[in-house]
């Protein structure tokens, strides 16, 4: 149980400030195109805190902290989606610090603003601990764990691993990155340098018969050889470079993923928190690189053409631009309707795919298995 709290505790210390950049993103856009925001939040449910600037914009804190929102001038609700009824009371000065009378390009702008803040953050994060204290390296070098896929295929400690599937890789980061979008129920293609030799050996590390876990980080059965381990320093414009591949790797990691079959793979709050409370014992810089990680990949999210989040109004906005005039409200009510049951139906599929992997659920599932004769 203390475990739970701490683990939770440390979900939003990592969340918190990742949306408040996304929230302050389209604030200060919104503003700068002269849209009047009504409310800045932090987190949903009952208010904690709240204070009102001199431009009348309400700023609060709320109990649960998981999300915000920006609620703009005649906005129906946190989509901003358009309240017709209330924009027809307004004059015609007010009317024009509506984001919803803005032109195409503006509103786009404004959405935009969200994800940008979140991987401009994520820039920043990198871009500080690389240039200031570097990288902790390993080699692609391997250390076997006894009776482990990888020595059962034949691998060995110290052997260093050049290609899986046939992508290079440079270091052990990249290992669990292919590793991470490699089916777990197809078997691995591995070229390995063995140690104290020359040659380069092709190993097959087999698939058991019938898994059905998507992934094969975790299973391969390595880990980096410490004894490699060296501290790469970068210059500026390294660093700048590193920081851009790290945000091209988080961008294009996710679209593999999905892409291969990969939604087992995805991680919800739960899995986040348990993530969160992990990092938060091993130092201030892996806190910071965990939540630069974490804003890069809800930028990500955010951008996607989904009903409901940043990227679904993209979307909207650009149909009302080649269109040439605003939707229907219906059209807005329906996209919206759509958008909460999509994200409510992936919410509820990531949140099991986190309880899933909890030790005793996944054993009384194994024994419900057996109970009703199920086999894979």
């Amino acid at each position: 149980m203390a475990g739970f709290f701490s683990s939770l505790i440390a979900f939003f210390l990592v969340l918190s400030p990742i949306v408040l950049v996304h929230e302050l993103g389209h604030y200060f856009v919104a503003r700068y195109n002269g849209v009047h925001v009504e409310s800045f939040s932090i987190g949903f449910g009952p208010k904690l805190v709240e204070w009102k600037d001199k431009r009348g914009t309400s700023w609060g804190v709320r109990a649960f902290l998981f999300g915000g929102y920006v609620k703009m001038l005649a906005d129906a609700d946190a989509s901003s989606a358009p309240d017709r009824e209330k924009m027809s009371e307004l004059s015609e000065e007010e009317k024009s610090m509506c984001l919803h009378n803005k032109k195409p390009w503006q509103k786009i702008a404004v959405a935009a603003a969200g994800p940008f803040a979140n991987y401009l953050f994520a820039f920043v994060i990198f871009f500080s601990l690389f240039s200031m204290f570097g990288e902790r390296v390993f080699p692609p070098v391997v250390s076997v764990i006894p009776g482990g896929i990888a020595e059962v295929s034949g691998i060995g400690s110290g052997d260093r691993i050049l290609s899986i599937n046939g992508e290079n890789v440079r270091d052990f980061a990249d290992i669990m990155m292919r590793l991470s979008s490699a089916p777990f129920r197809k078997n691995l293609n591995l070229s390995i340098k063995k140690v104290n030799k020359d040659e380069v050996e092709e190993i097959v590390a087999r698939s058991p018969d019938g898994a059905s876990e998507y992934k094969w980080l975790g299973k391969l059965g390595i880990t980096p050889d410490q004894t490699k381990a060296y501290n790469k320093k970068y210059s500026i414009s390294g660093a700048i470079n590193r920081s851009v591949n790290n945000l091209v790797d988080l961008t294009i990691m996710p679209l593999k993923v999905i892409k291969d079959g990969g939604v087992s793979n995805l991680s919800g709050p739960l899995g986040i928190a348990h993530q969160a409370g992990q990092v938060l014992g091993q130092g201030v810089q892996s806190v910071l690189f965990f939540v630069a990680i974490l804003s890069a990949s809800i930028g990500f999210l955010n951008i996607l053409p989904i009903p409901f989040v940043d990227g679904g109004n993209i979307v909207l906005y650009i149909i009302e631009w080649v269109k040439g005039s605003p939707l229907s409200e219906k059209v807005y009510g329906v996209f919206a309707t759509v958008g909460i049951a999509l994200l409510s139906a992936l919410f509820l599929w990531v949140t099991w795919n986190d309880v899933s992997k909890i030790e005793m659920v996944k054993s009384a599932m194994k024994n419900l298995k057996q109970k009703l004769g199920y086999t894979e």
